[in-house]
């Protein structure tokens, strides 16, 4: 027999000779490599439990899962007890609160009952005056036609009663002559919009002083048993009076100013220098002043040269100046307010001119917007260029604007006047326009007829 071979190995049994023998998990019954292995001898993997790389890799993930879990219920827990615990604290004031409360609501509920009592034993205390003899309630009223008037006031309850005959001006009637008018007195009344013409007798307590409460009112005898219809009195003349502050171009006003206006009826308070703000804070005292004197005010303010040549901020003096007038005529509208542009500076240089032509157009539109109350006044126009004495008016200049100031005064002294009471006054009605033509036609033909006459003489 022929020899055998000796046969070369595979190459399927030789990548098995070289990774090892095979060995079960423990975890996953699977089989592997003794090279795939964990453990570096197959001894050690017997004794430790033999496990492939992805049980014992799951098997870590698993413990640091668990140890995370436990930390986040540790948490949780401690976060649980501090919510509790604040809960507890604030179910404790609560009950306190509730408790005030509560407490708060008795002592009311208490008082209430006590002013209930006081109010009935009142209530008791007028019922039982007012049935004595002797004490008439206020509210008792005649009846509507008797001949009797109501009485409108405490001297007419107090005064006799009038008869049934009126007094023909209080003389004693002469036989064979007819008697004198009636003394009445006219009242007007506006009732639903409508004026309704009311005459009746000679009060006979006339001229008494009106009850108490009743200041700036009159009454007079109703008609057919009415109440008393209320009249307003007229209110006595107001003081009228003007204020002017400023700059040293406002003193320079002075003079004709003072000239022109010769009653007394102005003042002029300036300083050389004089900025908004201080000049503000004077036009309050003034304001106040009229206010309590009740004296209607002209404020006239002539003041902002010097701060547009200190180079202040404008546009915040002009907001000032906007906020102080607003307030003023609003809380004090029975005033006048009046601020007058500032000249057109062209000596220290095209900067300052142009803020002077900004500061009068803002404060121009800044009073066309407060109202009727507040007005702008532009007194010296763009021909002031050439009439300055560096910052200052000069002669002509000043007196030209004193005087248009002072004509802007006398008018507001003798604009509005205290109206007369016109119930009193004798109108004389005007004629007929064909009757005046009738009577110029008669006086045209007498003149004529008598130029003739003369003619023929």
């Amino acid at each position: 027999m022929p020899p055998k071979r000796n046969r070369r190995p595979t190459a399927k049994k030789a990548n098995a000779d070289a990774r090892g023998s095979m060995v079960q998990c423990g975890g996953c019954d699977s089989w592997v490599y003794s090279s795939d292995m964990s453990s570096p001898t197959l001894e050690e993997a017997d004794r430790a439990g033999f496990k492939c790389k992805i049980c014992t890799t799951l098997h870590t993930i698993q413990a640091n899962i668990t140890l995370h879990e436990k930390k986040l219920r540790g948490d949780l827990q401690l976060e649980i007890g501090s919510l509790k615990s604040q809960l507890r604290e604030m179910e404790a004031h609560n009950k306190e609160e509730v408790e005030k409360l509560t407490q708060g609501l008795r002592t009311e509920s208490d008082r209430c009952k006590v002013l209930e009592s006081e109010v009935k034993a009142l209530r008791n205390q007028v019922q039982l005056t007012g049935k004595s003899p002797n004490n008439v309630p206020e509210t008792s009223v005649r009846p509507r036609n008797t001949q009797t008037p109501t009485p409108t006031s405490y001297c007419l309850d107090s005064a006799p009663e009038s008869p049934k005959t009126p007094e023909r001006n209080n003389q004693t009637p002469v036989p064979g002559k007819p008697p004198g008018p009636l003394k009445t007195k006219t009242l007007w009344s506006n009732v639903a919009g409508t004026k309704q013409h009311k005459t009746t007798a000679k009060d006979p307590a006339e001229g008494c002083p009106p009850p108490e409460g009743a200041h700036g009112t009159t009454y007079s005898r109703p008609i057919s048993g009415g109440g008393p219809q209320p009249q307003q009195q007229h209110q006595g003349p107001t003081r009228r009076f003007c204020v002017i502050l400023g700059d040293s171009n406002a003193h320079r006003l002075k003079r004709t100013t003072y000239q022109t206006v010769k009653d007394r009826r102005v003042r002029i308070t300036t300083r050389s220098g004089a900025k908004v703000e201080e000049t503000l804070v004077w036009a309050e005292e003034e304001i106040a002043r009229a206010n309590s004197t009740s004296t209607t005010l002209q404020l006239v303010l002539h003041v902002g040269t010097t701060d547009i040549l200190q180079k202040e901020d404008t546009a915040k003096l002009a907001e000032l100046l906007r906020q102080k007038l607003a307030s003023w005529s609003q809380n004090a509208p029975q005033h006048s307010y009046c601020v007058c542009a500032v000249p057109e500076i062209n000596t220290r240089g095209a900067e300052i001119e142009r803020e002077c032509c900004e500061w009068n157009a803002n404060v121009a539109s800044m009073c066309n917007t407060l109202g009727r109350a507040v007005e702008f006044l532009r007194l010296a126009e763009s021909s002031t260029q050439g009439n300055m004495e560096d910052i200052h008016y000069d002669r002509r200049l000043a007196d030209d604007i004193g005087h248009q100031l002072a004509q802007k005064v006398a008018f507001f002294g003798t604009n509005i006047r205290p109206e007369k009471n016109k119930g009193h006054q004798k109108k004389t009605p005007l004629p007929h326009p064909k009757a005046m033509q009738q009577f110029i036609h008669v006086m045209t033909t007498a003149f004529g007829q008598l130029t003739k006459k003369s003619q023929w003489r």
